[in-house]
């Protein structure tokens, strides 16, 4: 079964690139024009995956996503903008509760491969709910409850992991970027969307 996707974008032509963009990649477009009818699709039917401009009428997609997030938390949630600065789309994403912003223009690379890392911590988030299930059962099972620590949040476990993966790797390319780019097999420009969501294009 397909996963929904949400794509809240005002402007016609960026409906139609992404629209395209994804076509192959699995998901079950969902287009909201307003912010409005983004909040209604959220309220009816929500989305496994959701890419909102923060810029949307009527309502924020900011606010659309403090709204998704209340409702299903482990939904991955990417903003997006192309009149906010960067530092300022990267704080009001954090505010909101986002996982990741791109800016505007954002390539077709860009937009994959960021959907599709959270497509594979998605999955790993399901697994891991899966066996905690189980654990939980196993325990039960034998009259003892499973003594494991799920304190910390997945998305911020992932996100370091992804920091950390990131800093050895810039080290071991001596701090240069384009070597980084090649050894890990990215472009540039879907590099740097890595780095800045990590908060890392200073180092």
């Amino acid at each position: 079964m397909k996963e929904t996707l949400l794509v809240a974008e005002d402007h016609q032509n960026a409906r139609e690139f992404i629209s395209r963009a994804l076509e192959g990649e699995g998901y079950d477009l969902v287009f909201a024009e307003t912010g409005r009818k983004a909040m209604e699709i959220v309220g009816q039917h929500p989305p496994d995956v959701a890419l909102l401009d923060v810029s949307l009428p009527g309502v924020a997609g900011s606010d659309v996503c403090r709204q998704l997030k209340s409702m299903r938390r482990s939904t991955p949630v990417i903003l997006m903008s192309e009149a906010l600065e960067p530092g300022e789309l990267a704080r009001q994403s954090a505010a909101a509760g986002a996982d990741a912003f791109i800016p505007k223009p954002f390539s077709v690379d860009e937009l994959r491969t960021v959907l599709r890392a959270f497509a594979k911590i998605r999955c790993q988030a399901l697994e891991i709910e899966r066996l905690r299930t189980e654990l939980g059962e196993r325990g039960a099972a034998v009259g003892a409850a499973a003594e494991l620590d799920w304190s910390l949040p997945y998305h911020e476990f992932t996100k370091l992991a992804r920091k950390a993966y990131f800093e050895h790797a810039l080290r071991v390319a001596g701090g240069n970027k384009s070597k980084l780019a090649r050894d890990s097999g990215l472009d540039r420009s879907t590099l740097y969307v890595h780095l800045r969501n990590l908060g890392m294009l200073h180092k």
